[in-house]
C-alpha cells in the first residue's frame, strides 16, 4: 500500500483539526452573522400539511432551477467567446468553462433527477408523510 510522501499526514490531520475547531467555535455563537451564513438554509422549506413527495418535488424544481441558472451562464461565457475571441486562452476562463460550469451542470441534473425518483417513490410507493408543522 502507498504512502502519501513529504508529512501529507500531517498536512491532513491539522485540516481536519482546524476544522473541527471551526465548526465548533460557530457552534459556539449560534447568533452571529458568520454562524448564520454559515449554516443557512438553501433551498425549498417544508410547508404545513405538505406531504412528502410535493416537498420532494419542489426540491427537484430548485434543482432545476440551478440547472437554468447554469446553462444561462453558459450562454454568456460562449457570448463572450464570440465577442472576444482571445478569452478563450486566459486559465481562470478555462477553468469556469471546460472544469466548473460542467460540473454545476452534472450535479444540478442529478439533484434532479434524483428528488424526482424519490418524489414519484414517496407517492407511488409510500410512505408519504405530511409535515405537520412540529419543530
Amino acid at each position: 500500500m502507498a504512502t502519501l510522501d513529504g508529512g501529507m499526514e500531517q498536512r491532513i490531520v491539522v485540516f481536519y483539526v482546524a476544522l473541527y475547531t471551526a465548526i465548533w467555535l460557530l457552534g459556539l455563537f449560534p447568533r452571529s452573522a458568520v454562524t448564520r451564513f454559515a449554516f443557512s438554509w438553501l433551498g425549498p422549506v417544508p410547508r404545513e400539511g405538505e406531504s412528502w413527495a410535493t416537498y420532494q418535488l419542489r426540491w427537484a424544481f430548485y434543482s432545476l432551477d440551478w440547472l437554468g441558472q447554469v446553462a444561462f451562464l453558459f450562454l454568456l461565457f460562449y457570448s463572450a467567446v464570440h465577442f472576444f475571441p482571445a478569452i478563450v486562452q486566459h486559465q481562470m476562463f478555462l477553468a469556469f468553462a471546460a472544469f466548473g460550469l460542467p460540473i454545476g451542470a452534472g450535479m444540478a441534473l442529478l439533484a434532479a433527477l434524483a428528488f424526482f425518483i424519490k418524489a414519484a417513490k414517496a407517492r407511488y410507493w409510500g410512505p408519504n408523510p405530511v409535515y405537520g408543522g412540529e419543530r
